[in-house]
């Protein structure tokens, strides 16, 4: 049944996660094997448009590496300037913290065994794949492999593996990110606004700050995301929907199908915090058929304002549909900063499942849940 809260009769709960030792876990077959039936399929079209696109391991030098121990960065950015659709080798090739920048109106694909590996670094922060400020790029079955066990030091977050910023009509398609210093992707402001983004069956595994950032975006759509083991530093969460200021914008945003395994903090954080101002913001985030299975928190909220006087600032809806959060070491839904009535939360048909849980724990989950009847216990 679906049931609009009013804010000022919620829970309020503040649990610090920081307080929780983490361990990585194994991903579960079955999760890796959902995320596997979900991966796009290159339709003919994109098959005629791979045959006739540069292959680039045709640029590079002769007795190339087929290891990842040589750095090929400057070699590839040359062959992305120059081209508008490129194959990448079925082996794996190392780049610089230099990270590359695609160009608009360009398509990369990525063989089964290629594989971006990251340099270890110094610095606090790098992309590898920078989309900013262009338009109409497609990525198919990047794989990515961070620097967060080789990164020389300890400052920083924003080691990023894709970032888009201030870019439309991005197609990402079965990317696979790992071990990133920062976060597997990050969506966030440039010039412009981030228009028409679609990111669908990601995997993204043990990035150290979120597995996916969003800041900034209209029409955003994340479509079968399995986002796994996220820790290492704050907020710690598989999907982060927190812009940085009131300049930002949250339109439409839609998250499809996701799995969140064993995130430090939260499968999936909204956090509104920062988005008051002088302007007037709507926002909009649909989450459909979320499940979570051990994260530190199924989902957390934290949508208000410290200053009072843009309390008012931010209108709209978060839609949360058939959702199921399952054996979550602290609780499975976080809510704080609960003073603003602007923003009404629908919940549909949501399920906690913590078969596994003490009668004694689940009894006091039942109680704390009693007067919300879109909470069902399975």
């Amino acid at each position: 049944m679906k049931l609009i809260f009013n804010f000022y009769i919620l829970l309020l709960l503040q649990v610090s996660c920081n307080s929780q030792s983490f361990i990585k876990q194994r991903v579960p077959l079955i999760y890796k094997n959902t995320n596997k039936t979900s991966k796009v399929i290159i339709s003919s079209e994109m098959n005629i448009l791979k045959a006739k696109a540069f292959q680039l391991k045709q640029a590079l030098p002769k007795n190339y590496d087929v290891t990842g121990k040589v750095d090929y960065t400057t070699i590839i950015q040359d062959v992305i300037d120059k081209n508008s659709c490129v194959v990448f080798p079925d082996f794996p090739l190392l780049i610089n913290s230099k990270g590359l920048t695609l160009r608009s109106n360009s398509t990369l694909f990525f063989g089964k065994k290629s594989k971006l590996f990251l340099l270890g670094n110094e610095e606090v922060g790098y992309e590898v794949l920078r989309i900013h400020n262009i338009k109409d790029v497609s990525l198919y079955a990047p794989t990515i492999i961070g620097e967060r066990d080789a990164h020389i030091g300890t400052k920083g977050e924003w080691g990023m593996g894709i970032s888009i910023r201030g870019s439309e009509e991005v197609n990402i398609y079965n990317p696979n990110i790992s071990n990133c210093w920062g976060d597997g992707i990050y969506i966030g402001t440039g010039k412009g606004v981030n228009k028409n983004i679609v990111i669908k069956n990601a995997f993204l595994d043990n990035n150290r700050r979120n597995g996916i950032s969003v800041i900034s975006a209209i029409n955003l759509r994340i479509i079968s995301p399995l986002i796994t083991n996220t820790n290492g530093i704050n907020p710690m969460a598989g999907i982060d929907v927190e812009p940085n200021s009131n300049k930002e914008e949250l339109q439409n945003i839609n998250i499809i199908d996701a799995i969140t395994f064993n995130n430090k903090n939260r499968g999936i954080l909204v956090a509104l915090n920062n988005f008051y101002g002088t302007a007037t913001k709507d926002v909009s985030i649909n989450i459909d058929n979320h499940m979570d299975d051990q994260s530190g928190f199924g989902i957390g909220m934290s949508l208000d304002s410290e200053d009072s006087s843009v309390r008012n600032s931010v209108k709209g809806v978060i839609n949360i549909n058939n959702s199921i959060w399952k054996k979550n070491k602290i609780d499975a839904i976080q809510y704080y900063d609960l003073k603003n009535d602007q923003i009404k939360i629908n919940f549909i048909n949501s399920i906690i499942d913590n078969k596994n849980t003490s009668k004694a724990k689940m009894n006091v989950l039942k109680f704390k849940y009693k007067n919300f009847d879109w909470v069902k216990f399975k």
